[in-house]
């Protein structure tokens, strides 16, 4: 636990001291402040519930394209700069490498919807919203759903197919949205 712990805070670190952490965390409030604004409040009235779901429904759609964004560069630039040949003969498991790697990732992702929570908070100026919708929504733009079939032994390609696909958790989050 505790190398995972030292392997989050080295790509924690990586995220603050490069730019990308930082241009992608903006891109996403940019996006999701412009959505809120065109299409969660519109031009017609609506009532608050409706605005709070349009609001974690593009909400949703942009955090997985950042979730995909931040989390390319994790393995990808260990081989780039090449220490990827340190990590592999570091003395800590393959479960902390990546653990280590995701919960960095899911920390700056966090932090990114935390500061996306100030849109849902709006709709208390001129409406009524039950805190249960938003401590509700706001988990659900982090976390996708577990995968509902698992890949099994097919003879019909098209059936093995679709059985990939409800099996892998970014096509499952890309239909939901």
């Amino acid at each position: 636990m505790r190398g995972m712990l030292l392997v989050a805070r080295r790509e924690l670190a990586a995220y603050l001291n490069s730019y990308w952490g930082y241009a992608v965390i903006a891109a996403v409030l940019v996006i999701d402040g412009l959505l809120f604004n065109a299409f969660a409040l519109g031009n017609q009235p609506k009532y608050s519930s409706k605005v709070i779901e349009e609001f974690f429904y593009f909400s949703f759609g942009t955090t997985v394209i950042a979730s995909i964004l931040l989390t390319m560069r994790l393995v990808a630039e260990e081989r780039q700069t090449g220490t990827i040949v340190l990590i592999d003969s570091s003395p800590l498991g393959a479960w902390q490498l990546i653990g280590g790697k995701y919960l960095s990732a899911m920390v700056v992702l966090a932090t990114m919807v935390l500061a996306t929570m100030y849109m849902p908070a709006l709709v208390f100026v001129n409406g009524k919203v039950s805190y249960g919708h938003i401590f509700a929504g706001s988990p659900g733009c982090c976390w996708s759903r577990r995968p509902s079939r698992r890949l099994a032994p097919s003879p019909a390609p098209s059936r093995a197919r679709s059985s990939w696909r409800g099996s892998c958790p970014w096509s499952s989050r890309w239909r939901s949205w």
